[in-house]
């Protein structure tokens, strides 16, 4: 809670796959909240399962594209997004 305080920020994580990363902050950020998005099916699924599977109240999850997403933020990850999907991750954060 040292990096963010008494904020709960809104944390997506963009591309996210099945939520290794986006999972692990959730975990140790109880106090934000994340959306892990990505357009694939099968790998939100998975990542909807380990955030359940961890007890992670904090956590949504959306099938859905980068360069759709109008929802608001604090923090966008875009750690696996490759290809054109970096390019609107970071159109999204700016």
């Amino acid at each position: 809670d040292a990096i963010v305080g008494d904020e709960a920020l809104c944390v997506v994580d963009f591309c996210c796959g099945s939520g290794n990363f986006g999972l692990a902050l959730a975990a140790l950020l109880p106090k934000c909240s994340f959306l892990l998005l990505d357009r694939n099916a099968h790998a939100i699924d998975l990542a909807r399962q380990r955030a359940a599977d961890a007890g992670l109240s904090n956590v949504s999850v959306v099938v859905g594209n980068v360069e759709d997403y109008e929802g608001k933020f604090d923090v966008a990850l875009a750690m696996h997004a490759c290809g054109n999907a970096s390019d609107y991750a970071q159109a999204q954060a700016i």
